[in-house]
């Protein structure tokens, strides 16, 4: 069963230490001229005074559903560096996870969310919103690491707290006023507390993450889940132990790791969970998916789950289309 390092997980949530011009000092405010890196001066603005600012924020509320989006971005980079169907990690606090790929979350974040958004992939800026320039930017720890070229720039800022399975994010102009003096070996600097909670637009507060499946097994599943025996046997104990939870298609291949065609077994195993009174629904069938849905759950990206046998039933042709699928 796989490790957490409780050190490591510390290290993830620790705010970087004070420097010279750290986080406790004042924000310049508007009004105030702000200097960049690149040699740009000009006047800074108030947030509800920012006519590009408002544009972006504008356009994230009509495109609507953006805490999941970006939720589910969150996840896809999580599962991306975990890597779990080479390595059956899932969870970012294992001690097999090092620190470097700890910090790549935030920039795999940055891919998944132009993706999730359709938006173009640019290289500076990130990308473009309503004809504005748009920086992405994401932690898991107290602070986001702003480039040079992305100083006095609007900036998409979310923050992921791991051990709550949750995230945050705002907007803000990331003047170089608004930023730590003290700079990284990049030249890449911190925000200011006070700037972020005067100046930068709440674009939705904290939500929850759904949290991976294999989380909440304890430790004796998790020893039959990635134990020794086949495939089969061990997809069965998954779905038997988490009945009417939603198993990701990334969990199933990260309890499959290394093995041949982990998505025909998991077909496979629909018999073998029935004397329990469940049935095996996959995201991947429309007419599965759409009663999932009915009965409350998202299969969206091949996801799958086992509910119980009677649940199919009451939703007329649905339920005849369903019924003969998953014989």
């Amino acid at each position: 069963m796989p490790r957490v390092d409780s050190g490591a997980a510390d290290a993830l949530f620790e705010m970087p230490a004070t420097s010279a011009g750290g986080r406790g000092r004042p924000a310049p405010p508007p009004g105030e001229t702000c200097r960049n890196d690149r040699g740009d001066v000009h006047v800074l603005d108030r947030p509800e005074h920012d006519s590009e600012l408002q544009a972006v924020h504008g356009w994230f509320e009509i495109f609507g559903r953006t805490p999941e989006l970006i939720g589910d971005a969150v996840e896809d980079a999580i599962y991306y560096v975990l890597d779990g169907a080479r390595t059956h990690r899932f969870d970012i606090r294992d001690e097999r996870v090092d620190s470097d790929e700890r910090r790549s979350i935030g920039t795999k974040l940055q891919f998944h969310v132009i993706e999730n958004f359709e938006l173009p992939r640019l290289r500076h800026p990130d990308t473009e919103v309503a004809g504005v320039g748009l920086e992405i930017k994401g932690t898991i720890g107290g602070n986001w690491a702003v480039p040079k070229e992305g100083q006095c720039g609007v900036t998409l800022l979310i923050r992921l707290d791991l051990e709550r399975d949750r995230h945050k994010a705002w907007l803000m102009r990331t003047h170089r006023a608004w930023l730590r003096d003290g700079a990284n070996n990049d030249g890449k600097r911190g925000v200011l507390a006070n700037a972020l909670r005067a100046y930068a637009v709440e674009l939705y507060g904290w939500e929850p993450l759904r949290p991976n499946p294999l989380k909440m097994l304890e430790p004796a599943d998790l020893d039959v889940v990635f134990g020794d025996a086949g495939q089969q046997p061990r997809l069965t104990h998954l779905f038997r132990t988490l009945p009417q939870v939603v198993i990701p298609r990334a969990v199933i291949l990260t309890v499959c790791a290394n093995r041949d065609d982990p998505m025909r077994r998991v077909r496979a195993i629909r018999p073998l969970v029935r004397p329990f009174g469940l049935e095996l629904l996959c995201g991947k069938w429309p007419a599965q998916r759409e009663l999932a849905e009915d009965l409350g759950f998202d299969l969206t990206g091949a996801a799958w789950v086992a509910v119980p046998a009677p649940d199919l039933d009451g939703y007329g042709p649905l339920s005849e289309q369903v019924r003969a699928e998953v014989e």
